[in-house]
């Protein structure tokens, strides 16, 4: 008799071995262990995975992960619903829960910023900073709880042990999400980026007695001449229209070329070249959104003048 793994059959009839599991179209994962993280937030939600209980059942999770059997995930307002391929089941509808900071911790965490204009600005080059994480705890309310109790995970499963597999797999896939957009942390507790980032600006504003003006209004369409009218005029074109200004020119998402590209070609370095460039990308981007959001070094061009 082969060697195999072997689960019964619903029908009446004994035994039947289990296929191997086809994995298409799913999310992968090559995040295996909090220490192999490449990200700091990525590195502190894997340790706080791995207190949840999983024992063995992480480790084949992170299996699952790694060859795509998480057909979905989507990160919402205090909770993470994946569907992950299953055995016996076609695939299986997993949640993990994390109660939403309160709307008026929010409040008061953004009110204690010092300096909210760059905060902003590192939101739009895609980093969370550490500074808002030191402002939501002050106000007694973290980021990413390390509390077992405050973290809710079910499976439609009927794996007697619980937490499952299927969860291990979708908590590895949102680890690795976190290293490509450590945000979604924010939209995991309840928290828009596009909403912060306004509401940061604000704030930067009305600590400098600034208000906001109003966008300019849109330019005119220019009609540009037929070629049968004015074939010269109409080849060499007219002035290119200025870049729009604000947050809005701001990628955010720093590097995101570099890393559509792909390695680059007989670089000789011990590290990526896309990684040895990312943080210079990241620095350009923070420094252009905080000069875009308004003239956050104002204050201390003054004083050195004094």
């Amino acid at each position: 008799m082969k060697r195999g793994r072997w689960y019964r059959d619903p029908d009446p009839g004994g035994f039947r071995a289990a296929r191997p599991r086809a994995a298409g179209g799913g999310l992968k994962s090559e995040v295996r262990t909090a220490r192999s993280a490449r990200s700091e937030w990525s590195r502190r939600f894997l340790e706080v995975v791995e207190r949840f209980g999983f024992g063995l059942r992480l480790q084949r999770g992170r299996g699952d992960a790694r060859h795509g059997l998480v057909r979905t995930l989507d990160v919402e307002s205090g909770r993470l619903v994946a569907s992950v391929q299953g055995i016996v089941k076609a695939t299986h509808d997993v949640v993990v829960s994390v109660a939403p900071i309160a709307p008026a911790k929010i409040d008061a965490a953004l009110a204690s910023l010092a300096q909210p204009t760059f905060v902003a600005a590192k939101l739009l080059a895609g980093e969370l900073p550490g500074e808002l994480e030191n402002a939501f705890a002050a106000t007694g309310a973290v980021l990413l709880p390390e509390d077992r109790d405050e973290w809710k995970i079910t499976c439609d499963c009927d794996e007697p042990e619980q937490p499952c597999r299927h969860a291990a797999a979708t908590c590895c896939v949102f680890a690795a999400e976190l290293e490509r957009d450590p945000l979604l942390l924010l939209a995991l507790r309840g928290m828009v980026r596009k909403e912060l980032i306004t509401r940061l600006g604000a704030a930067g504003e009305a600590a400098r007695g600034e208000t906001a003006p109003p966008p300019p209004p849109p330019p005119p369409p220019e009609n540009h001449p037929e070629p049968a009218s004015d074939p010269a005029g109409y080849w060499i074109g007219s002035e290119l229209p200025p870049l729009p200004g604000g947050a809005n020119a701001i990628p955010s998402q720093p590097g995101a070329l570099l890393r559509r590209l792909g390695p680059f070609p007989f670089w000789r370095g011990s590290d990526s070249l896309t990684g040895a460039l990312e943080p210079v990308y990241r620095s350009a981007a923070i420094v252009a959104a905080a000069i875009a959001l308004g003239p956050l070094f104002a204050d201390s061009e003054e004083e050195d003048d004094e």
